[in-house]
């Protein structure tokens, strides 16, 4: 294996967790320096903060890229007398967010509507991702925030099968799909990922 060469003193990877364990212990006996970035959700700690408004305008800059930027975090841990706090400022955020066709204007010459993000990669993706949700308030989740599609955002008779609204869950199920999968799901640069954004109060 490469990563085994004398040639070689440091190794540094992003990908898959069976990769990234056939990395590791290609490297652990050689005591070679080594760091793994591997699938899984990232996540960001909510503790003893107070500047809220700072907070409000970082969270819809969390969406960009779809996930497909290992900083865009899709997951909030909060600390638990904070959350009242935490909701009042991340909410309203997340609804500002908005789903549609990029070409969805009432008359030719009106200008290009500003837009959030498109469809994910196709139909089968975005019924995967409703599945994930579904199994997750099965399992407890609590919806706090499902975005809703807005018509005047699409094409009259367009197919929306493969859109994805903004879904925000309250102490989804640990060891579940919607939670420990990373769902990257870009086939063009129109494309997007999910959107979804999972948090626990400790």
């Amino acid at each position: 294996m490469l990563v085994r060469a004398p040639e070689v003193g440091c190794v540094s990877f992003v990908g898959g967790r069976d990769t990234g364990a056939a990395v590791a212990t290609a490297v652990a006996d050689l005591g070679k320096r080594h760091i793994l970035e591997q699938e899984g959700l990232n996540t960001w700690g909510i503790w003893n903060h107070s500047d809220w408004d700072t907070l409000s305008a970082v969270i819809p800059k969390l969406f960009d890229y779809g996930k497909q930027r290992c900083t865009a975090y899709p997951r909030f841990v909060v600390q638990r007398r904070l959350f009242d706090d935490f909701l009042a400022a991340y909410l309203p955020a997340v609804r500002t967010l908005r789903v549609g066709h990029p070409l969805a204007v009432e008359h030719p010459t009106d200008p290009y509507p500003r837009l959030d993000f498109g469809p994910v990669i196709n139909a089968a993706k975005a019924k995967e991702l409703h599945d994930q949700v579904a199994e997750a308030v099965d399992r407890g989740a609590v919806p706090l925030h499902r975005g809703a599609p807005s018509e005047a955002r699409f094409l009259p008779g367009q197919d929306t099968s493969a859109y994805v609204q903004p879904v925000t869950l309250l102490n989804p199920p640990l060891r579940r799909r919607c939670t420990t999968r990373s769902r990257s799901a870009r086939s063009t640069p129109s494309s997007w990922s999910t959107r979804r954004r999972n948090y626990w109060p400790p």
